[in-house]
This record gives C-alpha cells, sequence and structure tokens, in this order.
C-alpha cells in the first residue's frame, strides 16, 4: 500500500491537486513536469481507485472531464507533507553527502588524495581467501 500510494507520480499529482483544486486533465499534465499521457491516465485511474480522488464527466461536447482530491486523498497529502518539507529543507546535505560518498567510492580505501606517501599497500590488495561467493547458489566466475 505505502507503495503505492507513496510512489513519485502519485505525490506529484496529490500536490498539484491540492494546489489547484479541481483541475482537468490537460491541466495536471501541465503541471507535472515529465509525465507521459499514458503513465498520467494510469496513475489518475489508480488514485481514483484508491479513492484518493473524484472524476467528474460534464455532459457536454466536447466532453468535460475533472479531478478532484477526496477527503482521503488530502489527508494522504497532509500525511506526506513533512516529508516534503524535511526533503526541502536537507535537500543540499543529501547532495553533499552523495557528492562525498561518490569520491570516497572512486578512490581505493577512501583515499582523497592517494596511498600515503612511502606507503606500500596494493591497491589491488590480496585475494580474498574466505569461501567463494554465490550467485542464485552457484559459484560466481569472480570467486574461482
Amino acid at each position: 500500500m505505502i507503495g503505492r500510494v507513496a510512489d513519485k507520480w502519485t505525490m506529484l499529482i496529490l500536490e498539484v491537486l491540492a494546489e489547484g483544486g479541481e483541475l482537468r486533465f490537460t491541466r495536471i499534465s501541465e503541471r507535472v513536469e515529465g509525465i507521459s499521457q499514458k503513465m498520467l491516465t494510469q496513475t489518475l485511474r489508480q488514485m481514483e481507485r484508491d479513492g484518493l480522488l473524484t472524476r467528474t464527466i460534464y455532459p457536454v461536447v466536447p466532453p468535460r472531464v475533472e479531478y478532484k482530491l477526496t477527503k482521503l486523498g488530502l489527508t494522504l497529502g497532509g500525511a506526506f507533507c513533512g516529508v516534503w518539507v524535511w526533503a526541502s529543507e536537507n535537500l543540499k546535505r543529501v547532495e553533499q553527502a552523495r557528492r562525498d560518498f561518490d569520491e570516497r567510492a572512486t578512490t581505493p580505501q577512501g583515499w582523497t588524495q592517494g596511498p600515503p606517501t612511502g606507503s606500500s599497500v596494493s591497491v589491488r590488495g590480496p585475494r580474498p581467501t574466505s569461501r567463494p561467493r554465490t550467485v542464485a547458489g552457484k559459484i560466481s566466475k569472480a570467486s574461482r
């Protein structure tokens, strides 16, 4: 259930409808950057099925269809509001942590300036003497 309601598109559509009120399909697609028509249709249908929004069809030519959050949808938006606030407040710190991690991951044993002067440490290191790693119950080629 959490994976379903907390996916990227559902969260973005929740935000758009919370801010915009009742909106037509085209207006939602304009405000949710990067979503395809197919994905928007699928997500709106699933959200309607989950009781997060209502779809109103007006009998005019051409047909007018509008989407609006239900009380349940509004409560979900409120529940995730704290996560959005946290993400917004901590984005720069998370990005810096990712850069730091990536930098450490590209250097042997986390060295930022290369191996210490006079070090005889091998970058490749000794061959492991532990038992072979397995992949799906089979000995991997890397461990032979």
